[in-house]
């Protein structure tokens, strides 16, 4: 094996080295007991990584000198070898570890795992001992080459310096940025976006129920995100949505441990350091700080000199929400941070928010107006079955529901959706001649009209609706189905009851409820279902 063979072998080497170390991690995320065992093969590991680097190192500066293949390379390239030498079977190693560490790699087989892992633990220390046996030998290998080899590389010592400080240098990095990720993960309750932009103004937008904020602000966050190509000023964007459906997403702490993540996850390496406060309390297996006061610390300090967006949605559906009405205003004069808010006109909102510009949606009553017009005319186009009503039926479609809409998207949603299901002409004028007003009016309508398909879907609407608003998490259609298979008094699930296609739950409860089929999520579709359940049942 000549000099730039042996190069290429070590390249090979620490590739699956690379490959392995992440392998490990990932074992010992995912079996009680085995990270004491699985530190002595990352040091073993690491140890061999750092051993090849070094004759990487010595190979890369003989590779520039007339002496590349003379017999102080060949001291190196002969005992390191070809076919079976101890780079081919390090190599091996490695792989073969990749594969025992991969093997019942399925998350349904974890369990299986702990209780294994007392007889896999010898299995991994053997592969411990074979490292440090194929470690020897690579430190022996750089032995073999003389002080003598030394003295002609000339130049070349100085720069196998410069590469091994720059090799440490960058070990420090990744060892800080595994910190930095580490520390997020501990820390964030939830999974959100972050992204840069670039703009500085902070309304407060209030609207009333079923207005269309939310979507509203999604698109202001869509053009915030646009704007920022090709800007010269930096500044970072972070958003969070309140879910009512949710009862964590709607905490103040983990409103605040959401954003502190966000802003901790675009600071650069040097300022890591400045955490270290958490860094030795997630080492010491505590849980992550709850502390309000300590949480908006802890932010400003993310923050820190940086200017910054926070967009919050839907605010006043945020529980003991005095402290975010406290932390606000003060975060917007000690920081160089502007938010957007958007929340239904509570008093308490209005009050702290009151030396604000407040963009008020019952105040812009054409610009909803025009809105809503544009909306259900694009449904009545796309939708398959209003698509085929004739244009006089459209227009009356559209000017009842314009005319009676009051501003709100979500009541045109659902009266549409109401249409659908009517099956004449005579059927769609008398729905548009009945119109509800108002959300609660138009939950009553829905029900009424579940209620008229039979006993069946009426408790299949109610059971759904009812596991919905009570869980304290948010639940997957899969889940609600086997949920609702639950008698009460009964021993055992009713299989009898089971919907004969899950979908059907969504067809059933109509514009009750939202789903996400990229998260097989189902949630009640509005905070008005929400509250309009709560005082029909309670």
């Amino acid at each position: 094996m000549d000099g730039i063979s042996s190069l290429s072998a070590i390249l090979g080497v620490l590739q699956v080295l690379g490959s392995a170390t992440i392998a490990v991690y990932k074992y010992a995320a995912s079996v009680k007991g085995a990270p004491a065992a699985c530190d002595r093969l990352l040091q073993e590991l690491s140890a061999i990584g750092g051993t090849l680097g070094h004759a990487k190192v010595v190979l890369d500066g003989l590779q520039g000198h007339d002496d590349f293949s003379s017999n102080h390379t060949l001291k190196i390239t002969a005992f390191l070898g070809g076919t079976g030498g101890p780079l081919e079977s390090c190599r091996a190693t490695i792989e073969e570890l990749c594969a025992w560490l991969a093997r019942d790699g399925d998350k349904r087989m974890r369990v299986d795992r702990r209780m294994l892992w007392p007889f896999q633990e010898k299995e991994l220390m053997e592969f411990v001992q074979r490292l440090e046996r194929h470690k020897t030998h690579f430190i022996l290998a750089l032995s073999l080459n003389s002080a003598d080899s030394l003295m002609h590389l000339g130049n070349s010592v100085e720069d196998v310096k410069k590469e091994q400080q720059r090799v440490k240098d960058e070990k420090a990095r990744q060892e800080l940025q595994m910190d930095l990720r580490e520390l997020i993960e501990w820390l964030s309750p939830l999974d959100v976006d972050r992204m840069a932009l670039l703009k500085q103004w902070i309304p407060v937008l209030q609207g009333i129920p079923g207005s269309g904020k939310t979507i509203l602000v999604s698109t202001v966050i869509d053009e915030l995100k646009s704007s920022c190509s090709g800007g010269n000023e930096e500044a970072i964007l972070a958003y969070y949505y309140c879910d009512f459906s949710d009862s964590k997403s709607a905490n103040p702490v983990t409103v605040l441990r959401t954003l502190l993540t966000l802003f901790m996850a675009t600071i650069d390496d040097d300022s890591v350091d400045t955490f270290v406060d958490l860094l030795k309390r997630k080492k010491a297996t505590k849980s992550p700080p709850d502390d309000i006061e300590l949480l908006q610390l802890l932010l400003l300090r993310a923050i820190g000199e940086r200017k910054a967006i926070i967009v919050l949605d839907e605010l006043d559906e945020c529980v003991d929400r005095r402290w975010l009405l406290e932390f606000i205003p003060r975060l917007v004069h000690q920081a160089s941070v502007r938010w957007l808010v958007s929340s239904r006109r509570e008093q308490d909102i209005v009050g702290a928010f009151e030396d604000f510009h407040t963009i008020s949606l019952s105040h812009e009553f054409e610009n909803v107006y025009a809105d809503i017009q544009r909306y259900i005319m694009q449904t009545l186009e796309t939708e398959p079955r209003l698509r085929r009503l004739d244009s006089e039926l459209k227009a009356e479609l559209g000017s009842a529901l314009l005319h009676k809409a009051d501003g709100m998207f979500r009541w045109v949603q659902c009266q549409l959706d109401f249409i659908i299901t009517r099956r004449t002409r005579q059927s769609i004028r008398e729905a548009l001649r009945t119109l509800p007003r108002g959300l609660y009016p138009t939950c009553e309508r829905i029900l009424k009209r579940i209620e008229d398909e039979g006993e069946e879907s009426a408790l299949i609407a109610k059971t759904t609706l009812l596991w919905l608003v009570s869980a304290l998490r948010p639940l997957k259609l899969v889940e609600v189905e086997e949920a609702i298979i639950i008698e009460v008094g009964s021993e055992s699930l009713n299989d009898d009851a089971r919907v004969l296609d899950e979908h059907d739950i969504l067809e059933i409860c109509s514009s009750l409820v939202d789903y996400d089929d990229s998260t097989d999520i189902v949630n009640v579709s509005h905070y008005s279902v929400q509250n309009f359940f709560f005082l029909t049942t309670c």
